[in-house]
């Protein structure tokens, strides 16, 4: 039998005394995470993810595979029945492995009075206390495992103290309300039983004492002030009162039962942790404030589609329309896109792109399957009804880990009012989630929208549906729409950005009528845009583009940079960024930003995609790159992009008979294409590679 210790140092013994010693953080890591799944099978390709997200597939697996290996060695002694391989599965064996963590949930779950004794001594401190590997996923895993434990770690040491309390076995009550306090400094309740019980046993001077340590914490770690409940009970205890101690009071949760009589059964101890790990996670206050919440059903942690960011995570899901009249779809969707944008800019968010979130769209889904499978903590949803000039807006956010709604509102304003409304729900939410933001993030927050008039706003927002498409008849289509937008304001700065894009566009495929001329309109519209909003993040992915176009290459990424920098969780700025360094010869680092961005939209634009593939194809993985190339989306409008690259990538290899099947796709959707013009324009950072790819189009059998 193995014994795993994690809960303080990581110790790995045999038969609890010979310790098997890892020298690997990531063995190590590995084990906890095994160990943590409750016998739940892990895919290779989800554990290598977590832990060597930075390297490619193929890369990751083969740590993976050694890491397995050293693992195993280090055990072999023990048996071959503790690290299990089931196809492309891993699991450990809790028939010969003992872990402390499994141990202290059961002892926890009991609620019995001495299985909580020895929960609380099986806690020894935080989950790996101390440890990190710098892989994102796993740490982030970790942190929020880490809160989890704790948690209940929180609850056992105030449940047992509160029993010995009731028992009258106060010096007990009070050693071990000491130990919560080592564990949650800010624990109000915990605070508040130390005072009566330091009152209780004659010692004013360390209750009052108590209090001031409470006042003390609660300002340093939360920024709040003691409740009205624990000013009186310091106001009774500093007149010499003696106040009765009242068992279970000023901090129980929902569902609690008292130790000693009706026993907690396991799924109220998991309901009140996870009220708990709430309270600490996000706005850190007492117990107390989360009382009468409305709960929805918590996702499954092993379920989750990617590990969750340590920076809170949201999705805004969009808003439902009530009023039943399709002409408002576009209005609506605005809204939430506009809403999404603000919540982008904030630096410590983590915000899943609206062109994922829109995915959703019209869709009977739960919170919970959402949060799961977009890898997110948060899900802020709503309705729009819209009757003649009002509008009514129905919004919640969820914490979908906890499974409660954190707040919700509802919002009855005319029609002119939607964008300081907007901007009102976007800041509730950053305030809800305790984010701190500068006061730059918050004025570009209430200044994002760019316009006053509602009119041109919808516009913008249906020229963005055209937009993204990227077809010949949707290019002209979005073109016409943002300038019957700038006809009723002239002002609009992301109306002149957006004709920008339109015409570059149109010059990347070969669509314009004189590629000069339409780079100089791009490039005075863009003038006009960053003149009118200077911070606005796409501007500077649309000048950097502008510069990629002229052949300046260091300059249009040093634009992208900054696009990046102003919007942290920008799915687009990143995705444009790494289309910009795989024509400037970095292909690793547009590998990584690709796929930062599609994390931040798992459902990502297509055109992601095929940036993707090129850059893998130009860093030499052509494999990679026939791989992700040819996953077309059947519903997406088709783009002759992803063609023209898979067509490059099987020439590259010397597969001309799939090469050709693309040939044909693409020569259907523009019989004009031509293979001189693809490679000129955007230029390369070195003509020897545009080069060899336009003798690799030739071959393939496109036109020069």
């Amino acid at each position: 039998m193995l014994s795993l210790e994690l809960l303080g140092n990581f110790r790995l013994a045999q038969n609890e005394q010979e310790e098997i010693l890892l020298s690997s953080k990531k063995a190590r890591a590995l084990l906890c995470f095994l160990a943590l799944s409750h016998r739940h099978r892990v895919s290779r390709e989800k554990l290598a993810s977590l832990l060597w997200h930075d390297r490619f597939d193929e890369q990751a697996r083969h740590s993976l595979r050694q890491c397995v290996l050293s693992v195993r060695k280090a055990i072999e002694g023990a048996g071959d029945n503790i690290l299990i391989s089931d196809g492309d599965d891993l699991f450990l064996s809790t028939d010969v492995i003992h872990t402390d963590v499994a141990e202290f949930e059961r002892l926890v779950g009991s609620g019995d009075e001495k299985d909580l004794e020895a929960a609380v001594g099986i806690y020894r401190g935080d989950l790996l206390d101390g440890f990190q590997t710098r892989s994102e996923g796993f740490d982030d895993w970790l942190a929020l495992e880490r809160a989890r434990l704790r948690a209940l770690a929180v609850e056992a040491h105030w449940c047992l103290a509160e029993s010995f309390a009731t028992a009258k076995r106060f010096e007990d009550a009070i050693r071990i309300g000491q130990r919560l306090l080592e564990i949650d400094i800010a624990h109000e309740a915990g605070h508040r039983l130390l005072m009566q019980l330091y009152q209780k046993t004659g010692r004013q001077a360390a209750a009052l004492h108590q209090f001031q340590l409470c006042e003390d914490s609660l300002s340093r770690h939360l920024d709040v002030e003691p409740s009205p409940e624990t000013r009186e009970l310091f106001e009774a205890i500093r007149l010499g009162e003696t106040p009765d101690f009242e068992p279970f009071a000023g901090g129980r949760l929902p569902g609690a039962a008292p130790i000693a009589r009706p026993k907690f059964s396991r799924k109220q101890f998991t309901v009140a942790a996870a009220v708990l790990l709430l309270a600490i996670l996000i706005s850190g206050a007492a117990t107390w404030v989360w009382l009468g919440r409305e709960s929805v059903e918590p996702v499954d942690l092993t379920r989750m589609r990617f590990p969750l960011p340590v920076k809170p995570s949201i999705a805004v899901l969009p808003f439902h329309n009530v009023s039943g009249d399709e002409a408002d779809d576009i209005f609506i969707d605005s809204i939430t896109e506009e809403i999404n944008s603000a919540l982008s800019i904030v630096s410590e968010m983590f915000v899943i792109s609206h062109t994922t979130a829109q995915t959703y769209n019209g869709k009977a889904i739960s919170t919970r399957q959402v949060a799961e499978e977009l890898g997110v903590r948060y899900i802020l949803d709503g309705s729009v009804q819209h009757v003649g000039n009002q509008v009514r807006i129905r919004v919640q956010l969820v914490d979908a880990v906890a499974g409660y709604v954190v707040w919700a509102d509802s919002f009855d304003r005319e029609l002119g009012d939607v964008f300081a409304l907007q901007d009102d729900i976007t800041l509730r939410v950053v305030t809800a989630l305790q984010v701190k933001i500068t006061e730059g993030e918050q004025d570009r927050i209430t200044l994002i929208h760019g316009t006053k008039d509602l009119a041109a706003w919808i516009k913008v927002g249906e020229a963005l549906r055209h937009l993204r498409r990227l077809t010949r008849y949707d290019l002209a289509r979005a073109s016409e729409l943002y300038s019957q937008a700038l006809d009723l304001d002239p002002g609009y700065a992301k109306a002149w950005a957006g004709l920008a894009w339109a015409h570059l566009l149109n010059v990347r495929f070969g669509w314009a009528r004189a590629n000069h001329e339409s780079i100089l309109i791009a490039a005075e519209s863009a003038k006009t845009a960053l003149e009118l909003d200077p911070e606005r993040p796409l501007t500077h992915s649309l000048l950097g583009t502008i510069e990629l176009m002229r052949g300046n290459h260091d300059q249009a990424v040093t634009l992208a940079e900054k696009a990046v920098a102003l919007n942290p969780s920008g799915a687009d700025v990143a995705a444009i960024l790494g289309w910009i360094l795989s024509y400037s010869g970095n292909y690793e680092r547009s590998i990584f930003m690709i796929r930062s961005a599609m994390r931040l939209s798992p459902y990502y634009a297509d055109w992601y995609r095929w940036v993707l593939g090129r850059s893998y194809r130009l860093a030499g993985q052509v494999k990679n790159a026939i791989g992700v190339l040819g996953r077309s989306p059947d519903d997406t409008p088709q783009s002759l992009a992803p063609d023209v690259e898979l067509a490059t990538a099987y020439s590259q290899i010397g597969d001309l008979a799939e090469a050709r099947k693309s040939v044909e796709r693409v020569l259907e959707i523009d019989p004009d294409f031509s293979a001189r013009a693809w490679t000129t324009m955007p230029p390369y950072f070195s003509q020897v590679i545009a080069d060899k790819d336009l003798l690799l189009l030739r071959r393939a059998g496109f036109p020069e």
